[in-house]
């Protein structure tokens, strides 16, 4: 994982042109959970979100619906001004996640940007509500 970090780390350039702080992480899921053996587990709904997108890199720890302590590192794709495909490398999700890089999994999320307000999902799976606060530098 220390070399995941360090991936996304410096993928960072040294002069940002756009810094985002993103904070939140309260989900929705349309299932009612999962389950444990015969024990029926509620999905985790507050994600304790906190992540830093440079130039569209993203570095982000949550933790996931499953409870665990999740870091990633990727990048977002911007389709428009409002939509977007995130792809992520992960330290969790290998029960769910069909794509390993190493020990990391592959995961790939839709976002929609509107002001401040952030919307990371996986149809029918999960939608996670998030809040993006421009950060930037003239560096």
């Amino acid at each position: 994982m220390k070399k995941l970090l360090l991936i996304g780390l410096l993928a960072f350039p040294i002069h940002a042109i756009s810094a985002d702080l993103i904070i939140g992480g309260w989900s929705y899921h349309p299932n009612d959970g999962y389950r444990d053996g015969a024990k029926a587990i509620p999905y985790n709904n507050k994600n304790k979100l906190i992540a830093l997108d440079v130039n569209n890199f993203i570095i982000a720890s949550f933790k996931n619906s499953y409870y665990y302590h999740t870091k990633a590192v990727g990048y977002e794709f911007k389709l428009n001004k409002y939509l977007g495909v995130m792809t992520l490398l992960t330290d969790t999700y290998e029960d769910v996640t069909p794509v390993k890089v190493g020990s990391a999994n592959l995961m790939g999320i839709l976002t929609l940007t509107a002001g401040p307000v952030f919307i990371m999902f996986v149809p029918s799976e999960v939608y996670t509500l998030a809040f993006r606060f421009d950060i930037s530098t003239n560096l």
